[in-house]
């Protein structure tokens, strides 16, 4: 729902004057305020002309151009991990793959996470884009 006839009504602009400044027909202006349009069907470079001539931000007239609400974003835990529990933790895990225990998958997805916590720790920093291509694929279905 729309909210021009209550802004150009509050600002004590006619119909007329303000069908003047934005260049279209009181008409049609007046079939915007009726019909209670989220948005106008003449496009979203009117409505950005349609707010300016009114003093407003395009949201306050067409609340359907606001950014939609989202959670707050919590930051992901640090590791806590030592550099030591680290390798470790890799050379345990290439072990295992040496003797065949866990596959390539696993040694990857570590390999990842690491790579997470300490860019470039792996395969230094001309790797980065490599990992990062092959974690996009690791996404896909």
């Amino acid at each position: 729902m729309n909210r021009v006839r209550e802004i150009r009504e509050a600002k004590g602009i006619t119909l007329k004057e303000l069908a003047r400044r934005v260049n279209i027909m009181p008409f049609w202006l007046q079939r915007i305020e009726q019909y209670q349009w989220d948005r106008s069907p003449y496009g979203l470079d009117f409505d950005l002309k349609l707010a300016e001539a009114l003093g407003v931000d395009v949201t306050d007239i067409f609340p359907a151009y606001a950014w939609p609400k989202r959670e707050p974003e919590t930051p992901p835990k640090p590791d806590t991990r030592t550099p030591e529990e680290i390798d470790e933790t890799l050379r345990i895990l290439n072990e295992r793959r040496q003797a065949g225990v866990v596959g390539e998958r696993e040694i990857y997805d570590a390999m990842d996470e690491v790579e997470e916590w300490c860019p470039g720790v792996l395969a230094g920093p001309g790797a980065r884009p490599h990992l990062l291509a092959r974690r996009e694929r690791k996404r896909q279905p």
